[in-house]
């Protein structure tokens, strides 16, 4: 390879590829944005997943916090396998379809994150890889294709990651099976209608998760927001009585 080739090689990769690298300089560019104290204060205010905001009248959270992360660690681990994986689902099902997936595998897994999650505020690109690392191995084992090995074994290696340090990364378990969930239930949609218009169908399933199953967490916030409110002002009247002036 002479160096002088490098560039128009890049080029064509860039050009064969343009949706995944779209989707990692938007996860750079949103990164760079970010307050990098990376507190749980500042992740809410740049538009992090919280089921009480998300479920209500914030549901633009449900693909904003899909391109946040929660430090540098959790974004290098989340582009390299976004390399990997997003350039081949998108040899496989063209740009256009490849972007289409990605974000229906974001936004399903930001709302089983909300569904299944508290007051759990969440950010990452996890969710929308866990469903492209779904899709593309239930491809490639339908397919008996030779890149199996190495799709499962990156595979496995994003997952021990994720595994290994759940706590320390916070990781969000019930973003990565809805991702998971979305991934697989896209190939078998695809499998069998093998149409690239049927695709919208795939959307049945964020919308009844998001409209349909009851949406029990803004409730709860709400009676806790309440509570303490309560608890302020019998703490303030107290103090008000027993520590007067003079």
């Amino acid at each position: 390879m002479h160096l002088s080739t490098l560039p128009y090689q890049f080029l064509a990769n860039f050009k064969n590829h343009i949706g995944t690298y779209l989707i990692i300089i938007l996860n750079v560019i949103s990164f760079g944005f970010q307050d990098h104290s990376f507190n749980v204060r500042s992740l809410l205010s740049e538009g992090a997943n919280f089921a009480p905001y998300s479920l209500t009248n914030q549901p633009y959270r449900l693909i904003s916090s899909v391109f946040l992360h929660g430090g540098f660690i959790h974004l290098i681990i989340n582009l390299y396998n976004l390399y990997f994986v997003g350039k081949t689902v998108e040899e496989k099902v063209g740009v256009i379809q490849f972007l289409h997936l990605y974000f229906f595998y974001g936004i399903t897994a930001s709302i089983a994150s909300c569904q299944f999650n508290l007051f759990t505020i969440s950010v990452g690109a996890s969710g929308a890889i866990f469903g492209s690392y779904a899709f593309l191995f239930l491809k490639e084992w339908n397919e008996s294709n030779t890149q199996r090995k190495s799709l499962l074994i990156n595979f496995i290696i994003f997952a021990f990651i994720n595994t290994i340090f759940i706590r320390h990364l916070n990781i969000d378990v019930y973003a990565h099976l809805g991702g998971t969930l979305a991934g697989a239930c896209s190939f078998i949609l695809l499998q069998v209608f093998q149409k690239s218009t049927t695709s919208l169908l795939l959307w049945v399933l964020p919308i009844g998760l998001y409209f349909f199953i009851p949406n029990t967490q803004p409730q709860y916030y709400s009676a806790y927001n309440y509570t303490i409110q309560k608890d302020d002002h019998i703490r303030s009247a107290l103090n008000s009585y027993y520590f007067v002036s003079s």
